[in-house]
């Protein structure tokens, strides 16, 4: 799964509060989860951290984490194709996993100082992620 640039509306941005989000996951466990695609395991309420994956023009030497700022300025984001993905919305959420997956809909948060990517649609990409609850 990855976020590519005609589907991509900014990149990256540093979250200055908490953002809520929603995250399909599979139960595999009380309190343990895991992601449809690459089966990482998630536990409730614990902080999960990812680096970013992109495609650039130019190609880009440096790690995004540290020099976001300057990439930003320098190069044009293709795509994202590694990070924690997540749904802005619920119903977003809701709709993808009735159609596709038929796994658990969480409520989640990408806590303030994360680094993220926003979708044109419903899609988030980001670097920390914290599981909250099943959603309702």
């Amino acid at each position: 799964m990855c976020l590519t640039r005609s589907n991509m509306n900014c990149g990256p941005r540093y979250a200055t509060e908490d953002i809520i989000c929603y995250k399909i996951l599979y139960k595999f466990n009380k309190g343990i989860y895991c992601s449809p695609y690459m089966k990482f395991p998630y536990k409730l309420n614990e902080r999960i951290s990812s680096d970013f994956s992109f495609v650039s023009l130019p190609p880009v030497k440096m790690s995004p984490q540290k020099e976001y700022k300057f990439i930003r300025i320098l190069t044009y984001f293709r795509q994202v194709n590694k990070g924690l993905h997540s749904f802005k919305y619920l119903i977003d959420a809701n709709k993808f996993n009735n159609r596709f997956l038929g796994g658990t809909v969480m409520k989640c948060i990408i806590p303030k100082g994360s680094w993220y990517y926003e979708g044109r649609g419903d899609e988030l990409v980001s670097d920390n992620i914290i599981i909250i609850e099943e959603s309702k």
